[in-house]
């Protein structure tokens, strides 16, 4: 049996809907090295951002049913074998739902086919030390299945999924797994959900806090959206009467950048397509994108990840009459710049306050700027506004090297909470230099959320300085229990100097 974990991270993101630039391209990807996975289609796939790869699991491929883990970094552009050589692993299977645990930095793995029937056991990959383990969950559980769809949600330290098939037939059913307490719990969806169905996709809309499904098939390949609110727990149908054919096995992402759904490929029920589709979260409109240059041939069954900081969604794999394990990147997806102001979150679901204060000042000019000492004391400390209200309040607080620089334009990864959209930070991609969360000062300070009572605020206090020079943006993000959505925040952004 696994530990049980008595913390966790709360990880948001606050994103805005914005119009389009232009039009996106292929562009394949040639690996630096021969080595490459086998050709594989219905694998699980996830993005490890802290990892910067594109981590795959299991599968189908012409040897049959996988259970190997593979790596892509991003950075090196070449591929490299996780697989334990010794230890339990799960059974080699095709759609197993693979999700990342940003909390435990790990993939969590459920469910699937393989020789042996269907499946509804748990597993862990640890990211760090490349092992699996499995959980021991006691009744109530799923029923054994394949072809469902699964996200994690982030607030609640929880895998999310919905539906699949057995040969007792398809299922219509809601279920979330509690990592921590290795409990699972089935949801009451009485007030409506949807149609029984299997082989759809599903991702996570981080600036909603939902996850959102799409397809699948039933009698024949469906073309219906839908959205579970994370924090309610209920379905709501955001089908417009314009849509794409109905298809299953496509490649399913969020965009954070452009507030959307992207979705490629997919079964029609008698053909495959390479097909993009985008759907606006805002509008609940679809467009076709037509994007340039060579394209992925028509496929089902290909993994689908989407990096925000890299503006691209990535392809792996898939069946298009042979197994594949080619690489494509969709790029230039970046939407035109939303007006906001520099070094402050747009926080079109709450109020933006001043939340954040460094040395008790908030900066000032449109950067809000705080210049200290290296040898100065340093204090961070985190306000909850006067219109925050309830119980204790959740916080985080990130500190990235680099400053604001209008004319290198990067947005945070998603996974990491994102600032203003977009955010401005020099050097290309942001550098990570000191990632403080509920954990972190809870080890340093005894205080896991703010308290409710007094006024609610945490403080970190470094009084000898940093001890080096440089330039770092803080952000600090508070999340208010008591927003409509759930998880709306209030939020600010410094940049600091240390001379």
């Amino acid at each position: 049996m696994r530990a049980l974990r008595t913390t966790r991270t709360i990880l948001l993101s606050l994103v805005g809907a914005v119009p389009l630039a232009a039009a996106p391209r292929w562009v394949p990807i040639s690996p630096s090295s021969a080595t490459v996975p086998p050709g594989r289609t219905q694998a699980g796939s996830i993005y490890d951002p802290v990892g910067r790869r594109l981590v795959v699991f299991g599968g189908k491929g012409s040897g049959g049913n996988l259970n190997d883990v593979w790596a892509y970094d991003l950075q090196q552009n070449r591929w490299s074998e996780l697989t334990p050589a010794a230890g339990d692993s799960p059974t080699p299977r095709f759609t197993p739902n693979a999700v990342y645990d940003p909390i435990g930095h790990q993939m969590i793995v459920w469910s699937g086919q393989s020789s042996a029937g269907f499946h509804n056991d748990v597993w862990a990959f640890d990211l760090s030390t490349n092992q699996w383990s499995e959980f021991d969950a006691p009744p109530p559980e799923p029923n054994v299945r394949y072809g469902a769809a699964s996200v994690f949600d982030p607030v609640a330290g929880e895998l999310v999924t919905f539906a699949g098939f057995t040969d007792q037939g398809r299922f219509e059913d809601t279920w979330r797994f509690a990592v921590a307490q290795e409990t699972w719990r089935e949801v009451d969806t009485s007030a409506g959900h949807p149609l029984k169905r299997c082989l759809h996709s599903a991702s996570y809309d981080s600036g909603r806090h939902r996850m959102i499904i799409f397809g699948g098939q039933r009698s024949g390949a469906l073309n219906d959206i839908w959205a579970f609110d994370l924090a309610s727990d209920r379905w709501s149908d955001l089908s417009p009467g314009s849509r794409p054919d109905g298809r299953f096995f496509t490649a399913q992402a969020y965009d954070p950048r452009g507030d959307r759904v992207l979705v490629f490929g997919g079964n029609l029920g008698g053909s495959r397509s390479n097909q993009v589709w985008s759907f606006s979260l805002a509008a609940r409109s679809w467009q076709l994108l037509a994007p340039s240059g060579a394209a992925p041939t028509a496929r089902d069954g290909s993994g689908g990840i989407l990096i925000p900081d890299q503006d691209r969604f990535v392809i792996f794999g898939g069946f298009d009459g042979a197994y594949r394990s080619d690489l494509w990147s969709l790029e230039g997806l970046t939407p035109e710049v939303a007006e906001c102001i520099a070094g402050n979150v747009d926080a079109s679901q709450g109020t933006i306050a001043e939340v954040l204060f460094v040395n008790d000042a908030i900066g000032q000019g449109e950067l809000r700027t705080v210049s200290i000492g290296a040898d100065t004391p340093l204090t961070l400390r985190l306000n909850a506004p006067p219109a925050l209200s309830g119980g204790p309040a959740a916080f985080v607080l990130y500190a990235w090297l680099g400053s604001p620089n209008p004319a290198s334009v990067q947005s945070l990864p998603f996974e990491l909470g994102s600032i203003c959209m977009p955010v401005p930070l020099s050097g290309g991609a942001p550098q990570p230099a000191l990632i403080w969360n509920n954990i972190g000062l809870e080890e340093l300070l005894g205080a896991p959320s703010l308290p409710s009572q007094p006024a609610p605020s945490v403080v970190l206090e470094l009084p000898q300085g940093l001890g080096l020079s440089g330039t770092f943006f803080l952000q600090g993000l508070i999340v208010d229990s008591a927003a409509p959505s759930g998880i709306a925040a209030v939020t600010n952004g410094i940049t600091l100097v240390v001379e």
